[in-house]
């Protein structure tokens, strides 16, 4: 029996398999590039193919961009570049949320990139919401970059202008009382003025209208530099996925596609949320599986296919073996019985069978495997097998 139940009684099948979204969620693990980018980019171009919306975070080292056949036209694939390299691409993160909802979100990513004193997190979301609310009665729309705008001062001045009677007195108590640690608030609006995260997530356009006029929508990220940056991006993109208009969109699913994100992004971004949200499936490519599954065994419960590529390091080794576990096998043994040295005539001979297991693949097994090959495992069929990519 394997390490999971379901892979118990599981059969060897033909090595002519498909990539495509009726894997549904997909879990690549293993060292080899070629294969993580052919694995991919099938599951790419079927999902646009079927008018499935694609998200794709990846390590700048590779993009589906770079695959002329991902996508009908280099307009269907729009790029954000949040590796801090350049200024290209944004989403607008704030839309269709509420003054109260963007503030709380706001506040979530800036305790992302540095925690944030529990006992200072509501005063900087209601301080926020103030901004978003008389800005709007300024008839002004406050990006996630823009926050900087606002000091103090200048809240002083918009109170005065647009909130009156009882409104104003409030917004003036509320603001006397914040006044002597403020600069700590506005150090994060100063922080997301000017890094990455800010640039990527204050567009002037939605996710679901990007996804209307571009299909696949390519995040690229510089991990080994911005780890934090980068995995506060991919929350709040998950969130956002989270609220999804399919109808607004035009696309009636989504497909999330994660490449050579480290698992601490993996985790503390929470990529795995996409398992519950509906009319979602997930294509996560990962190094270190046996790592990943310490802090959550949810990448294996709720994964539906399985591809297991050249493995490196001996716990990998290990687990992608104990995954598919060991079989029985019948061992038959003769023994042949003689009458003794002087004559040595044949008497007899008696069989012993006996049942001893064996590892379905052993440790070795995923060592050995080229570039561009992998042993898979479909759990919509219970089949597995080698296969060359």
């Amino acid at each position: 029996m394997g390490l999971f139940g379901f892979i118990k009684n599981a059969v060897a099948s033909p090595r002519k398999i498909s990539v495509d979204i009726s894997l549904g969620n997909v879990l690549v693990a293993g060292n080899s590039d070629a294969s993580v980018e052919t694995i991919a980019r099938n599951y790419v171009i079927d999902s646009a193919n079927k008018g499935v919306g694609v998200i794709a975070f990846r390590d700048r080292q590779c993009a589906f961009s770079a695959y002329p056949s991902a996508a009908s036209s280099p307009s269907a694939v729009y790029g954000v570049d949040c590796s801090g390299r350049s200024r290209k691409g944004q989403i607008d993160i704030f839309a269709g949320r509420t003054d109260a909802e963007a503030s709380a979100l706001a506040v979530r990513l800036f305790d992302m990139l540095n925690e944030i004193p529990k006992a200072d997190r509501m005063n900087y979301q209601n301080y926020i919401l103030m901004i978003l609310q008389l800005a709007r009665k300024a008839g002004r729309k406050v990006s996630l970059d823009k926050f900087v705008d606002y000091p103090i001062e200048d809240m002083d001045d918009l109170n005065m202008t647009y909130a009156s009677g009882s409104e104003q007195s409030r917004n003036d108590r509320f603001l006397n009382s914040v006044r002597p640690d403020i600069s700590k608030l506005e150090s994060y609006f100063a922080d997301f003025a000017s890094n990455a995260a800010g640039f990527a997530l204050s567009g002037s356009k939605s996710l679901e209208q990007v996804i209307r006029s571009a299909p696949v929508v390519e995040f690229s990220f510089d991990f080994a530099g911005r780890l934090e940056e980068s995995s506060l991006i991919i929350a709040a993109i998950i969130d956002a996925v989270s609220r999804f208009d399919y109808v607004s969109s035009g696309s009636d699913s989504l497909s999330i596609v994660s490449i050579g994100v480290p698992n601490d992004a993996l985790a503390s971004s929470g990529l795995n949320r996409v398992f519950s949200l509906d009319g979602c499936r997930l294509f996560c490519a990962v190094k270190d599986i046996s790592n990943l599954v310490k802090q959550s065994n949810e990448w294996i419960d709720c994964s539906d296919s399985f591809f297991f590529l050249n493995q490196k390091s001996n716990d990998n080794k290990a687990f992608c073996s104990e995954f598919f576990g060991e079989f029985e096998k019948k061992k038959v043994t003769v023994t042949k019985s003689k009458n003794g040295p002087l004559f040595n005539t044949t008497r007899g001979s008696s069989r012993t069978v006996d049942t001893v297991k064996e590892q379905v693949y052993p440790p070795e097994k995923f060592a050995g495997l080229s570039d561009r090959e992998a042993i898979y495992y479909f759990r919509k069929n219970n089949s597995h097998g080698y296969v060359a990519l």
